[in-house]
């Protein structure tokens, strides 16, 4: 009886630790705003007013969609241009009264895109841009699954503390860079 007892315990427990480790929906988003609406949404309340989307469909105190066709609007989120048609989707959010205090933007690429390639187009592009109205301090860009590419630059406290939000709102999100805007 106890071999019995201890084999259904034993049973039990392999199921329960393969139920855990199947959960899937840290890394199936339904969309980049998805993405960046779990970081906002989570602990610590973001400090200042920010807004998200493009332009022509803002959300406030709330990420929002991206419309891809506005390339223009993506390269002001440090997107390439060369990286642009790499997008099946991707959403923002940024500082209402300064882009380069907080900036943040969550990117799904496409299947074929190579991930790694792709995060260091942006890097170059963050370190190489000429900015207006003044730089912003640190740069970050996360894994969050394979086909999501979450950036953010601005003020190096809130890249910090954004950054612990999002890695810990994100399971499995790794830093990929990490650095100062120079």
């Amino acid at each position: 009886m106890k071999k019995l007892l201890v084999s259904v315990l034993i049973m039990l427990m392999i199921m329960s630790l393969t139920a855990c480790g199947n959960k899937t929906d840290s890394k199936e988003y339904t969309s980049a705003v998805d993405v960046l609406k779990k970081v906002a949404e989570s602990g610590k309340e973001i400090e200042f007013p920010y807004m998200g989307g493009d332009f022509e469909n803002t959300k406030e105190d709330e990420p929002g969609s991206f419309d891809l066709s506005k390339g223009e609007e993506l390269s002001n989120l440090g997107l390439p241009e060369s990286e642009q048609d790499h997008l099946e989707d991707a959403a923002s959010m940024m500082h209402m009264m300064n882009a380069n205090v907080f900036t943040a933007a969550v990117y799904k690429i496409k299947d074929d895109v190579n991930q790694e390639t792709f995060i260091k187009n942006i890097e170059k592009e963050l370190s190489e841009r000429q900015w207006l109205c003044g730089a912003p301090e640190k740069m970050l860009i996360i894994k969050v699954s394979d086909r999501y590419v979450l950036t953010a630059y601005g003020e190096e406290k809130l890249i910090d503390d954004f950054k612990k939000k999002a890695t810990d709102a994100l399971q499995g999100a790794k830093v990929s860079v990490e650095a100062p805007i120079l």
